[in-house]
C-alpha cells in the first residue's frame, strides 16, 4: 500500500506542476502565435536545429544518472555537475562564434545567425540547474519540482508576453526562454541547497559512464529525430511551414508533458528502486500505461474533433494550416502512454541500451519516410508521425516483455482499452458540434460539443471496458485519501 500511496502522491505533485505549465506555456504560444505568425516560429525553430543537441544534455539528459545509480556519493554530483557546465559553457562560446556559419548551413534566412547568438545564453544556465533537478527527484521531492519549474515558466511567460505585445518581435521567444531556463536555476538551487564542490574523482565518472553513454545516445536521437522534420521541411516548404510544424510539435510536447510527462517522472525513479522485484515493475508498469492511456486517448480524440476550429479561435485565420497537421500529431500521440513509459522503465532499471536501439529504429524509420512523402507537402510529412508509431510499437512491447516480463498482451490491453471508449466518445463530440456550429457561437458549440463528451465517455467506458473504469475509480480514490492523509 505505501509503494502505491508514494507513487499516487509523486504523480499527484507532478502533474500539478506540469498542468501549471503548460497552461502558461499554451498561452504564451498562443500569444506568440496571434502577435508572430509561422515565420517567426520557423526561424526560432531553425536556430534549435544548432542549440537543441546541447540544451537537451545540459537540461539534465546527463544527470538522470544520479538518479538510477543505487549510492549515490559527492564525487558523483560534482563530477556531473562540472562535465555539464563545461560543456554547456563551450557550446555556447562555440555557437555564438559560428553562428553565421550554423545559419547558413541550415539553410535559413539572415535572422536565424542573430538569434542563435542569443538563444544560446541559456545552454551554461541550464547546465547549471541539471544535477540539482535530478536531486530533487531522486529524493521524491516532486512538489519541489513542480514548484521551481511552474515559477521559472510563469515569470518568463510574463516577459515574453508583454515583449510580443509591445512589438519586440521574436525577441519575445528569445527573452522567454533564456529567461524560463535562468529563472528554474535559481529556484532549483535554492530548494536543493547543494553545492559543488571539487571532489571529481575518474572512478565516478566511470560508475556513471554506463548510464551517461546511454542519455548521449538518446540525446542524440530525440535530436535527429527532431532535425531531420525541420531541415527537410525547411529546404522544400520554407521557414513559414517549419513554423507550422513546429507549432504542432509543441502543442503536443505541451499536451505530453502536462498528461505523459509527470508517469515518465514517477515511472523512472520507481523502476529505479523496483530493481530486482520484477512483480513491483509489472505493476507499475500496468498501472502507468492505463491510468495515462485512459485519460491521453479521450483528450487527444476530442483534439482531434475540435482542432480546426479551436486553431481558428486561439491562434487566429494566419494557422489555418496547421490544423491537419495538428491532427495528424494527435493521432499518432495515441499510442505514447505505451511507448514513452516503455522507455522510461528501460532507462530506470539500467537497461538503457535496449532504450536506444528503439530510439534508433524510431530515427531511421521517420528519416526514411519523410525524405520520401515530403514532396507531398506539409501533412503528409505530419502523418509520417502516425505511420511509425503504429510501426514500431511491437517492437517496443516485445522489448518490455523479455525484461520485465509484462506481455504484448497486457500492455496492448492497457493502451489500447480506453479506445473502446474514446472512438464513440469522439462521434458524439463531432455530431453535437456538427448540430451546433450553423446557430450557436463557435466557443459555445465547442463547449457543447465537449460537455456531451465528458459525459460519454465515463458511461462508455463502464459499459465497453468495465475492469478500466474499476481500475479508474479506484485511482481517483485512492488519489484522494493519498491527499487526506497529507
Amino acid at each position: 500500500m505505501k509503494y502505491n500511496v508514494n507513487l499516487l502522491h509523486g504523480v499527484a505533485w507532478s502533474t500539478v506542476g506540469k498542468v501549471a505549465q503548460v497552461l502558461l506555456g499554451f498561452i504564451t504560444l498562443a500569444a506568440f502565435a496571434r502577435f508572430l505568425g509561422p515565420e517567426a516560429f520557423g526561424i526560432v525553430a531553425m536556430a534549435w536545429v544548432a542549440v537543441g543537441v546541447v540544451e537537451l544534455i545540459t537540461g539534465g539528459m546527463l544527470a538522470e544518472s544520479l538518479i538510477q545509480q543505487k549510492e549515490l556519493r559527492p564525487a558523483h554530483t560534482n563530477t556531473t555537475f562540472w562535465l555539464l557546465l563545461g560543456f554547456g559553457f563551450i557550446s555556447f562560446v562555440v555557437i555564438s562564434t559560428f553562428s553565421d556559419g550554423i545559419a547558413a548551413l541550415v539553410g535559413g534566412p539572415a535572422e536565424v545567425a542573430t538569434v542563435l547568438g542569443w538563444r544560446a545564453i541559456s545552454l551554461p544556465l541550464g547546465a547549471v540547474s541539471g544535477v540539482h533537478r535530478a536531486l530533487l527527484r531522486r529524493e521524491g521531492r516532486f512538489k519541489a519540482v513542480a514548484t521551481v519549474e511552474t515559477f521559472g515558466s510563469m515569470i518568463a511567460s510574463v516577459l515574453g508576453i508583454s515583449l510580443a505585445v509591445s512589438g519586440a518581435g521574436i525577441w519575445s521567444i528569445i527573452v522567454n526562454e533564456v529567461a524560463r531556463v535562468g529563472i528554474t536555476m535559481l529556484g532549483a538551487m535554492i530548494a536543493t541547497r547543494w553545492r559543488p564542490g571539487f571532489e571529481i574523482e575518474r572512478k565516478a565518472f566511470m560508475e556513471l559512464l554506463n548510464f551517461n553513454i546511454g542519455s548521449l545516445a538518446g540525446v542524440a536521437m530525440l535530436y535527429i529525430d527532431r532535425m531531420i522534420p525541420r531541415l527537410v521541411i525547411g529546404n522544400y516548404l520554407g521557414a513559414s511551414a517549419v513554423g507550422i510544424y513546429t507549432m504542432a510539435e509543441r502543442l503536443l510536447e505541451q499536451i505530453g508533458d502536462i498528461l505523459i510527462g509527470p508517469a515518465w517522472d514517477v515511472t523512472l525513479v520507481m523502476s529505479a528502486r523496483s530493481q530486482g522485484q520484477p512483480e513491483a515493475l509489472r505493476k507499475l508498469m500496468r498501472q502507468t500505461i492505463l491510468a495515462t492511456a485512459l485519460v491521453v486517448i479521450p483528450l487527444y480524440l476530442a483534439l482531434v474533433v475540435l482542432a480546426p476550429t479551436l486553431i481558428d479561435l486561439v491562434f487566429g485565420a494566419r494557422w489555418a494550416g496547421a490544423a491537419t497537421v495538428v491532427q495528424l500529431f494527435l493521432l499518432g500521440g495515441l499510442l505514447l502512454p505505451a511507448s514513452e513509459l516503455g522507455v522510461a522503465m528501460l532507462r530506470g532499471v539500467g537497461r538503457s541500451t535496449l532504450a536506444i536501439m528503439l530510439m534508433v529504429a524510431d530515427v531511421v524509420v521517420q528519416a526514411a519516410m519523410v525524405f520520401a512523402v515530403v514532396g507531398w507537402g506539409l501533412e503528409a510529412v505530419a502523418g509520417v508521425r502516425v505511420a511509425k508509431e503504429l510501426i514500431l510499437w511491437p517492437a517496443g512491447a516485445v522489448v518490455l516483455a523479455s525484461v520485465v516480463g509484462i506481455s504484448v498482451r497486457a500492455q496492448a490491453t492497457a493502451a489500447f482499452t480506453p479506445l473502446l471508449a474514446g472512438a464513440p466518445m469522439a462521434a458524439v463530440i463531432w455530431a453535437v458540434h456538427h448540430l451546433l456550429t450553423p446557430v450557436w457561437p463557435q466557443y459555445f458549440a465547442a463547449a457543447a460539443a465537449l460537455l456531451a463528451g465528458a459525459v460519454t465517455y465515463p458511461c462508455m467506458l463502464r459499459w465497453l471496458a468495465p475492469t478500466s473504469f474499476e481500475s479508474a475509480v479506484s485511482a481517483v480514490r485512492s488519489a484522494l485519501r493519498t491527499r487526506a492523509g497529507h
